[in-house]
């Protein structure tokens, strides 16, 4: 035997006697010789979080039996991805311009990108069976996506199911519109949209504010609003285009190491006119640092309080992995000027919610619905046809008054009088909701936060 191995021994025989002798009892899991599991990739994973998660993991990796019970000890916001994610995709991306999800029965569409021709033929709620004569029911996620991609001008034929019925839908791949800014001159005021913060969001957002002041804008106004964040250095850099100050601005902290990284600034001729950041409750992470910072340097945040996401997330190419797949995970959280916490959401100074149409969920299809039933996917609807009467519905209910309200849209426009939610009168409120989303009219909450300068 070895004399390291016999100084090991020793070590732990004296540690036993210590503690027995103490009258304490002795605790095996801390005492272990490195305890690992035979699937290398498990092993992978688990090395990387062991020293760079922030949390300590509570598990005995010697019984983990699949990544996914592995990933189960972590935040949501851990997890393996493959090849590029869409904050990286840039300006443009060819595809379909819909938001899938994973379904038993193929792929849930969850959003649609109103700008494209998608919009005139697929449904949120559709749920994708088939693609080029391919079921998707029994494949992976990864091989139902992939049969949706390819160059632009490929054509893909979709079933749909819709109602429980299918549908056939044909379309071509397309270049996607993708840009994380977006801007332009209202009345004497500036207006900068941050859709997502990419490596190129900070450069454009500076092109943009360039462009505004050239046009001498009496005002900025700076929308943040259902931007989940991203690439925290494109946030800083946008800050240091209005802070002046020579102390750091924002500080990420490393629990692991218990260690602070401080985000220096250089010293700026200040903006001669008033700036204010646009929230709601879907700004988190990079977008809250723009606010929170913008706030604590004077600045106005107009809207609802943000979603509360102070952690931040790094990722790591996987060697044991096929080639390109990465694992993202929560290293540590970032701070404000002062150290402190957005945990708990930036509070505007001027709080005022969204209203109207872009106040409720995206109506979804499920079902057709009749008189008697309740559900919560009726609350859409509802308001729609509450536009077009002046009758007063209890949410989510199929009343007398959901009834009449029924009818009367079927009359005015045409439509079976059936007097139910049926399929064609669904479809047509759908199509009438897509039409008001796109007129910035109804957006109340942007309109309120460029009159209150």
């Amino acid at each position: 035997m070895g004399s390291r191995v016999i100084k090991r021994l020793t070590s732990l025989i004296l540690l036993l006697l210590t503690s027995l002798l103490a009258g304490c009892e002795v605790d095996f899991n801390v005492i272990s010789f490195g305890k690992r599991n035979r699937d290398p990739q498990i092993m992978e994973v688990y090395e990387l979080l062991d020293k760079h998660y922030y949390e300590n993991l509570p598990v005995d990796i010697s019984k983990v039996r699949s990544i996914d019970e592995l990933l189960s000890f972590t935040d949501n916001y851990t997890y393996i991805y493959s090849n590029i994610r869409s904050i990286d995709i840039g300006d443009k991306y060819v595809g379909l311009g819909i938001t899938i999800q994973e379904h038993k029965d193929g792929l849930f569409i969850s959003a649609i990108n109103v700008l494209t021709e998608s919009d005139n033929y697929l449904y949120v709620g559709d749920i994708i069976t088939s693609v080029n004569e391919t079921n998707l029911a029994g494949l992976k996620f990864d091989e139902k996506t992939n049969l949706l991609k390819g160059k632009e001008g490929d054509e893909k034929r979709l079933l749909v199911s819709r109602f429980s019925e299918e549908v056939s839908v044909t379309l071509n791949l397309f270049e996607v519109p993708y840009e994380s800014i977006s801007y332009y001159k209202k009345g004497d005021y500036g207006y900068i949209k941050i859709l997502r913060f990419t490596t190129e969001t900070d450069e454009q957002f500076k092109d943009a504010l360039t462009d505004l002041e050239s046009q001498n804008i009496s005002g900025l106004l700076i929308d943040v609003r259902d931007n989940g964040g991203g690439y925290l250095t494109s946030a800083v850099n946008i800050l240091r285009e209005f802070i002046n100050d020579t102390e750091p601005i924002l500080y990420t902290y490393y629990p692991k190491i218990n260690y602070y990284e401080s985000y220096e600034n250089t010293p700026i001729e200040e903006k001669t006119y008033p700036i204010a950041v646009l929230v709601n409750g879907n700004s988190a992470s990079a977008s809250e640092v723009i606010a929170g910072t913008m706030q604590k340097y004077g600045h106005k945040v107009i809207g609802s309080i943000t979603y509360g996401k102070d952690l931040f997330q790094i990722s790591v190419k996987l060697k044991k992995f096929p080639e390109g797949t990465y694992l993202s995970f929560t290293q540590g959280y970032w701070l404000l000027k002062d150290k402190s916490s957005v945990r708990k959401g930036v509070v505007p100074d001027i709080y005022y919610p969204q209203v109207g149409v872009l106040s409720i969920n995206y109506p979804v299809v499920y079902k057709e619905f009749d008189k008697g039933e309740s559900h919560p996917l009726l609350n859409s609807f509802q308001y729609l046809l509450s536009r077009m009467s002046a009758h007063i519905y209890e949410p989510g209910l199929f009343d007398d008054n959901l009834e009449e309200m029924i009818l009367e849209y079927q009359i005015n426009n045409g439509l079976t009088e059936t007097k139910r939610l049926d399929k064609e009168t669904q479809l047509h409120l759908i199509d009438y909701y897509r039409s008001l989303i796109k007129d910035e009219v109804n957006d109340y909450q942007l309109n309120f936060a460029l009159e209150s300068f």
